[in-house]
């Protein structure tokens, strides 16, 4: 059985109309209008459709690696790509402890080794607030040791029986963070304290080494999310390209009229103003009430209808497209992605620019020029009745225009379409290649090979 893929023949002709007075437009990505259309109609609304935009590249938001992200933009550059991203550490952090004792007559000491540091940081500033009570005892001291500084807090005989003062410190301490990483020891040492209280508050700093890791955890968050959003992107375009390669169909002339009246609209575009079309002369809004409007500005509309529609020959134009890179270049994406099996409507949906001849009907070129000329249809005259020069009737309007074919030729294009061949040969052996003696011992090895495809029905059943 051999399978192959199947070619398309066309077979081409030139007609010749003769002599006709011709324009030639310049359509900039000829497929818009026609994308346009396809959205608005599909089931829902068309406010609701959801259009996916490309992403913006990191480099468009300044992000080129992980030191690229900081406190003042991770925010702005995760809401661009839904990125939910946690806060900085704080580059400060003050972290305090109480502390209280009984100290004993004679030397006492109280050790306290709970002032816990925050992973990520280390310690900058110790401070402190202590107080005790004391007897009479004339002998009295109290030191402090914070991780390895030393306060002299009470000294001597000059505080009586009762309340000591409030006594109040602070050391900067950023030359021991090394050294306490974890935890810092507090220590009161003394003679004669009484019951004692002490505040111990400690200014922590984020360490290069936490920011740093908060910075690559960010990065490649937002990495993430531009990947995801990417793919969310191109997922959207190869759906909406599929949807429209589904809603077409396979028969040419489907994609010829889907082509030639795009082209038509745009070139109208060229010779109306954007207000002379699109006008609504009916009202109602249901099957009962429905009518259409009847007056001045219906006639008038309808007379540049018929103007419009028959003074050219649009069922002759002649049209080529240029390649994506004519178009807007944030839609070269959307453009070079359009995929269809026939070759001229796939350059119409990957077009950038379009280039459109359309003739003149013999007999209207005074009009169409006059109209040129001074914008008024019908060589600024009543619309033609039946006796008038201009006047053409249904018939001669649906008439095909009178051509000789001069030259006939042939095209073949690829189709994607395969084809199995129903009777063939094979070749006798265990396997290729074949060995040294191929040329030789091949030609007597083919076999003929009369195997058919032929469907298999089912059983037919009797009563």
């Amino acid at each position: 059985m051999f399978i192959g893929y199947i070619n398309a023949v066309y077979k081409n002709q030139i007609y010749n109309y003769g002599k006709r007075l011709m324009y030639e437009f310049m359509i900039p990505q000829p497929s818009k209008m026609h994308r346009l259309g396809t959205d608005a109609v599909k089931n829902v609304p068309t406010s609701n459709i959801q259009t996916i935009t490309e992403p913006k590249e990191l480099s468009e938001l300044f992000v080129y690696n992980s030191a690229s992200i900081n406190d003042y933009n991770y925010m702005r550059i995760a809401s661009e790509y839904n990125v939910v991203i946690d806060a900085p550490p704080a580059p400060t952090l003050s972290i305090g402890k109480a502390y209280k004792g009984t100290g004993t007559q004679g030397s006492s000491s109280s050790d306290f080794n709970d002032l816990k540091i925050p992973e990520g940081y280390t310690l900058a500033e110790v401070s402190y607030k202590y107080s005790h009570c004391h007897g009479a005892n004339r002998n009295l001291s109290a030191n402090l040791i914070i991780g390895s500084t030393f306060s002299r807090l009470i000294w001597g005989s000059n505080q009586g029986h009762g309340m000591a003062n409030l006594v109040t410190g602070s050391h900067n301490v950023r030359w021991l963070a090394d050294k306490f990483i974890d935890t810092v020891p507090v220590s009161v040492i003394g003679w004669d304290i009484g019951t004692f209280s002490l505040n111990v508050t400690a200014l922590v700093e984020r360490t290069p080494k936490a920011y740093q890791d908060w910075q690559t955890k960010a990065y490649d968050a937002i990495v993430k999310g531009y990947e995801t959003k990417l793919q969310e992107y191109y997922d959207w375009l190869n759906r909406d390209i599929a949807e429209e390669n589904e809603s077409f169909g396979t028969n040419p002339l489907f994609y010829r009229e889907i082509e030639q009246i795009t082209l038509k609209r745009n070139c109208l575009a060229y010779l109306l103003n954007d207000d002379e079309m699109g006008q609504s002369y009916y009202t109602g809004n249901s099957f009962t009430n429905y009518a259409v409007t009847r007056n001045q500005d219906m006639d008038n509309y309808a007379s540049l209808a018929k103007f419009m529609e028959q003074a050219f020959e649009w069922n002759l134009m002649s049209y080529s497209f240029y390649p994506y890179y004519w178009g807007k270049q944030s839609d070269w994406v959307q453009l070079y992605r359009s995929e269809t099996d026939d070759p001229i409507f796939r350059d119409f949906m990957q077009a950038g620019m379009a280039r459109v001849i359309v003739s003149v009907r013999p007999g209207f070129e005074d009009a169409v020029m006059h109209y040129m000329n001074f914008g008024e249809i019908w060589n600024g005259g009543a619309m033609p009745v039946i006796g008038d020069p201009l006047y053409m009737s249904i018939v001669d309007e649906l008439k095909e225009q009178e051509y000789v074919v001069e030259e006939t030729w042939e095209t073949v294009v690829p189709t994607s379409l395969i084809g199995l061949q129903e009777e063939g040969v094979s070749v006798r052996g265990g396997g290729l290649p074949c060995g040294d003696g191929c040329e030789e011992d091949t030609p007597t090895q083919f076999i003929e090979n009369r195997n058919k495809i032929t469907p298999e029905l089912p059983p037919v059943q009797s009563n």
